[in-house]
C-alpha cells in the first residue's frame, strides 16, 4: 500500500475518483463511498486499501477458473522493482524452456 500510495498521490484527485466510479458495482457502494470520501481527504492508503481488497478477490476468483498446473507462483521482494521484473523474467525463461525443450 505505501508503495501505491507513492505512485497515486500526484495523480489528479478527480481523475482517481473517476476510475473508482468505473468498477463502482463492482466495489460495492459504501466501499465506493468510502473511497471517494477517502481521495477527498487526501487519505489515499485508505482508498487504495479498499480498491485492493476489490483487485484480490477479482484475482483470486480469476485465478479458480484456470487449471491448476497453468498456474505459477514466485514470491517476489515488491520493494526492489528492478531486481524483482529481472526474477519474473529469468522465471519465465525457465518455465518457456522447460515447455520448449521437455525440461
Amino acid at each position: 500500500v505505501v508503495r501505491l500510495v507513492k505512485e497515486y498521490v500526484g495523480i489528479d484527485s478527480e481523475e482517481l475518483k473517476v476510475s473508482v466510479h468505473k468498477i463502482a458495482k463492482r466495489l460495492g457502494s459504501s466501499s465506493e463511498k468510502i473511497c471517494i470520501e477517502s481521495i477527498e481527504k487526501g487519505d489515499f492508503s485508505e482508498a487504495i486499501s479498499l480498491v485492493l481488497n476489490y483487485y484480490d478477490k477479482a484475482y483470486t476468483k480469476g485465478l479458480s477458473k484456470r487449471e491448476p498446473e497453468s498456474i505459477y507462483s514466485l514470491p517476489v521482494d515488491s520493494t526492489d522493482i528492478p531486481a524483482s521484473a529481472q526474477q519474473v523474467i529469468k522465471f519465465a525463461e525457465n518455465k518457456l524452456s522447460g515447455l520448449l525443450f521437455g525440461m
